[in-house]
């Protein structure tokens, strides 16, 4: 099942915590957070280096974390001080780098998703996660027509982050004019 349009908000709103979280405990990192957006999938703008994880069971969704390189740098030395990284290996440590804190920040937003879903008529479940693929310099998504987002960028002192959920898009086209109704516009 995918989430409805009123567990997308709050999902991001979960995930968007969790990175927050992870940021300020793991490495001291503040950062802010900017409301969440939506759109169609094809005008997801992505960042520089962007882990994509699948997730399945109870919800199937594609979620993406997508860092500005000048973070995703910080990160890597933060991750491995007292390390050597060889030259010839910086760019294959910044997509493990990537994949690894995407991976860590979802695990630990799984049990928030999975309560999330709990209360659904179909009554929730366990969430299952793919390993991420990581892109790199990849401007946007191009997705089957039938798609659209949320996201939300986080911004801090070393660069963003935009952490993004990929839905149907029947149920942004159901937002879009719940959104209307309400005088706002998604």
């Amino acid at each position: 099942m995918s989430l409805s349009s009123s567990e997308i908000q709050k999902a991001i709103e979960i995930i968007a915590s969790c990175v927050r979280s992870y940021l300020k405990s793991a490495h001291g990192i503040v950062s802010v957070a900017q409301p969440p957006t939506s759109g169609k999938a094809d005008a997801l703008a992505l960042r520089d280096v962007t882990a994509i994880i699948g997730l399945g069971g109870a919800i199937n969704n594609l979620v993406t974390v997508s860092f500005d390189q000048a973070l995703l740098a910080h990160l890597l030395t933060l991750e491995t001080q007292g390390l050597v990284v060889p030259d010839n290996e910086q760019e294959l440590y910044l997509s493990e780098t990537a994949a690894e804190i995407a991976n860590v920040i979802l695990g630990h937003c799984l049990a928030y998703l999975e309560d999330l879903v709990a209360s659904s008529a179909d009554g929730g479940g366990r969430i299952s996660m793919s390993p991420p693929v990581v892109i790199e310099h990849v401007n946007r998504m191009r997705q089957a027509q039938g798609a659209a987002y949320t996201s939300v960028v986080l911004q801090t002192d070393f660069g963003g982050l935009v952490v993004s959920i990929i839905w149907p898009y029947e149920l942004f086209e159901k937002l879009s004019k719940e959104s209307k109704v309400r005088g706002k516009s998604a």
